[in-house]
């Protein structure tokens, strides 16, 4: 029951994100995906722990640009590359 309802806080916060925020949340995880990694695989390589992926994923935290260009080199792609999928995605949205 408490996971359903973190969940559930979860996206009722990010329903009060800003638009850059949830799309930098869309963009994140689907390149995460894309690479088949974990959050916990993603922390390991961006040397954080899962948890800040996690707030990151679900818009619960804006990462400053260092944090950014950290998470572009841990998903593979220039800071560039990654703002390229933010802007596909503001397109479909």
């Amino acid at each position: 029951m408490a996971a359903k309802q973190e969940v559930s806080r979860s996206a009722a916060f990010r329903q009060g994100q800003s638009r850059p925020a949830r799309l930098l949340y869309s963009t994140a995880v689907a390149r995460r995906r894309s690479l088949g990694l974990t959050q916990e695989g993603l922390a390991e390589r961006v040397g954080c722990d899962r948890r800040s992926i996690s707030r990151l994923e679900t818009a619960a935290h804006s990462p400053s640009l260092d944090r950014v260009l950290v998470l572009a080199d841990g998903l593979g792609v220039s800071l560039i590359e990654l703002f390229d999928d933010f802007d596909q995605a503001e397109a479909a949205v």
